[in-house]
């Protein structure tokens, strides 16, 4: 080992963190964006938070997050408003394409969409125009009064964490040194942060940690705080020695980061191979350290999961993990460019809906009114770049009535309309209709044996159709692709002829 002073581990970080503000008035929130994996009754406690603080509700489900169950929910929580967004289809953007999401060291082990539900957090508040956005994880409990006090100290570019202390937050290294004896504490994460998003000027990368990669700049120019205590569900690090491995590539390249900002040795240190040359000796020693401790306490399988986490730093190099920094911070300044030219969206449905995101809209007293898919609407953009609608999206009916609305192409821009811009299809312009008569609001025409009402309005080349079908009837795909607008199209078209007859 080398004798440079600002490498070796630290079992507490809180000395970077700036103290909270002094609150100046009662916090407010636009958003709780929670990240959800898990049943779809861990929502429960998010949703009952946005309504009570009277701000919007977002959840990202996938995995064992179902969207009918967690609407279903929805249904159940009075003032609610909001988004459920289902992520089970292995949504991807060109928005968040970077150099680290292709990294193999860091993503060859991973199975994780956390780092993108939360990047879409951040687009939302980005477009929708939201200022203090909460991120919540599905685990995670916390009193409404501790938000409101965490949002009171909040200011424009900062981020306040709340730590999760019972259960600890910690990775399972960090679990293995509190095991042995070490006060190892525990640093804010993306499990229950506010972040002021006037300036969203960094990103969630796919590696594990990937919340301190969010606050590595704001951390280093004091513009995070600690606020308050969160509780977190109770689960064994040990477990699985598969989890240790996962995550030793994260932890390993956090924890450097972060020792970076203890010692003014400067941070572009972290460019160098032989910076992480030094770091990757300390962790290797100190994982062989901690192991033979454990052998000797009463749990065999936490030393085990270090010596698998020992293993998998055996194969790291300080080059790899250099190059590593150098393209995340190329990641990060291709990001800031993408969502400074992110172009506002009037409401959370249409930045969704952009996006490309299915999802079930959530409105207080809509339900009531329209039992959609067991507790709301689906929003779902299928348009291809030529302009024709993409005729993949089935909606499988949990009883009610089922309304699903689509952004559709513009006309011009339709094989219907290009086939009339064929010579052999070429017709005299017929003449306008009459002023002050118009097509109907609603035309109700048969699709596939169910009703369909088609409520059509225009904002500059945005067309929205409604489908609405009966219970014993299924939606088929192509019910809900381009044939279906070629019915509404030569519907109206005919409506048009005989009024001008």
């Amino acid at each position: 080992m080398t004798g440079d002073p600002g490498v070796r581990h630290y079992t507490s970080h809180r000395s970077v963190l700036k103290p909270a503000p002094a609150a100046v008035e009662a916090g407010s929130l636009d958003a709780i964006v929670m990240p959800a994996a898990r049943p779809a009754d861990r929502l429960l406690h998010g949703m009952e938070l946005a309504a009570r603080l009277g701000c919007e509700f977002v959840a990202l489900c996938s995995g064992d997050t179902q969207l009918p169950e967690a609407a279903g929910l929805a249904r159940e929580v009075p003032g609610l408003s909001g988004a459920l967004v289902d992520l089970q289809d292995g949504w991807t953007s060109e928005l968040l394409e970077f150099r680290t999401s292709r990294f193999e060291a860091a993503t060859r082990r991973r199975h994780s969409d956390l780092s993108t539900k939360r990047n879409i957090g951040l687009l939302l508040a980005r477009m929708v125009g939201w200022k203090r956005i909460l991120f919540l994880d599905d685990d995670i409990s916390l009193d409404a009064d501790l938000v409101r006090g965490a949002a009171a100290t909040l200011r424009a570019g900062r981020a306040t964490g709340m730590r999760a202390l019972d259960f600890p937050d910690n990775s399972v290294v960090s679990h293995a040194l509190r095991e042995v004896g070490l006060d190892q504490d525990v640093f804010v994460s993306g499990s229950a942060l506010l972040v002021d998003t006037t300036r969203v000027d960094s990103f969630f990368p796919d590696v594990y940690n990937e919340d301190w990669f969010f606050l590595f700049d704001a951390v280093r120019f004091g513009q995070v705080s600690a606020f308050g205590e969160v509780s977190q569900e109770k689960y064994d690090p040990f477990a699985d020695p598969g989890r240790a491995v996962r995550e030793e590539f994260g932890d390993v390249l956090a924890e450097g980061l972060m020792s970076l900002l203890h010692y003014a040795g400067g941070t572009q240190r972290a460019l160098t191979e032989k910076y992480w040359d030094t770091v990757l000796d300390q962790r290797r020693a100190m994982l062989r350290s901690i192991a033979e401790l454990l052998d000797t306490g009463e749990k065999p399988e936490a030393a085990t999961a270090v010596r698998a986490a020992g293993a998998e730093t055996d194969g790291l190099t300080g080059a790899v993990l250099a190059r590593y920094v150098r393209q995340w911070q190329r990641d990060v300044r291709l990001w800031r460019g993408r969502i400074q030219a992110l172009p506002p969206a009037p409401s959370v449905e249409v930045a969704l809906a952009r996006l490309r995101l299915p999802h079930v809209s959530v409105r207080p007293g809509e339900f009531e009114q329209q039992p959609l898919l067991g507790a709301g609407r689906v929003v779902r953009e299928r348009l291809a770049q030529a302009g024709a609608l993409e005729p993949e999206l089935a909606v499988q009916l949990a009883g009610g009535v089922v309304a699903v609305e689509h952004p559709q192409p513009d006309p011009r821009h339709s094989p219907l309309a290009k086939m009339g811009q064929h010579p052999r299809h070429h017709r005299r312009a017929e003449p306008a209709a009459p002023r002050g008569r118009s097509d109907p609001e609603i035309a109700e025409v048969p699709v596939g044996g169910a009703d369909v009402g088609a409520p059509r309005r225009t904002q500059k080349r945005l067309r929205f159709r409604r489908v609405v079908a009966r219970p014993d009837q299924p939606v088929a795909a192509t019910q809900l692709g381009f044939p279906a607008l070629l019915s509404v199209l030569f519907f109206l078209g005919e409506r048009g002829q005989k009024r001008r007859r």
